[in-house]
């Protein structure tokens, strides 16, 4: 397993037996009532652009209802989720153009009550230039408040 997520997943489950909660959920929840990131939310699914996005246009796709893995789910499940990617993917391209993108799932294979799953869309629109090579800090000359304002726009 990547260090990446061997961390990751550590942190999660040290926030669920701190606060009795997992992570992202309690994003989802804080996002639901801020209002200014949601890209889009129906009965099972949220887009919104997480408040420290790296990318411009970023987008954090995550079930309403706490799932950690993709590996249990059912055609129609499959097809729901299939159906919240093609929305985001097709708001980036609406609204900000025909752009590359990395498209990646953050899961892992089985149930818990401490992590959650997420996919991100990582629009590549900027590159990293000096500051962020030597320093390994990121520039996002794009608020996730504004950027959630682009995407959401139904042309």
């Amino acid at each position: 397993m990547p260090e990446k997520i061997i961390k990751q997943k550590k942190k999660t489950r040290e926030y669920f037996y701190q606060n009795g909660r997992c992570f992202i959920c309690d994003i989802i929840k804080n996002e639901i009532q801020n209002k200014e990131r949601i890209v889009y939310i129906d009965e099972q699914y949220i887009i919104y652009c997480p408040f420290a996005s790296i990318f411009p246009y970023e987008m954090a796709i995550a079930p309403l209802i706490h799932k950690s893995s993709i590996l249990n789910m059912n055609d129609e499940e499959i097809r729901k989720l299939g159906s919240i990617i093609l929305n985001a993917l097709n708001r980036l391209q609406r609204n900000v153009g025909d752009v590359a993108y990395n498209l990646f799932f953050d899961f892992i294979r089985d149930e818990n009550e401490y992590y959650h799953f997420q996919i991100r869309i990582c629009p590549r629109i900027s590159i990293h230039a000096g500051f962020e090579i030597a320093t390994g800090l990121h520039t996002n000359v794009i608020s996730p408040e504004t950027a959630s304002l682009i995407l959401k726009v139904d042309k």
